[in-house]
């Protein structure tokens, strides 16, 4: 059975894992996406040259 990842609970976007390698490579270099030993980490440049991240836990259920 595939494990899948919630990106924020307002969000409400559910992804398979296969899906992860085509969203980081859709992102490009503005949005990039990343899996860490506690989730999903989607990071975003801004503006200004700084970066706001988005971690993401696995549903559990």
């Amino acid at each position: 059975m595939s494990k899948f990842v919630q990106v924020g609970a307002e969000v409400g976007l559910i992804l398979p894992p296969e899906a992860l390698d085509w969203l980081g490579a859709k992102l490009g270099d503005e949005l990039a996406a990343s899996i860490t030993p506690t989730g999903l980490k989607l990071s975003m440049r801004n503006a200004a040259g700084g970066t706001k991240s988005i971690l993401a836990s696995p549903v559990r259920g």
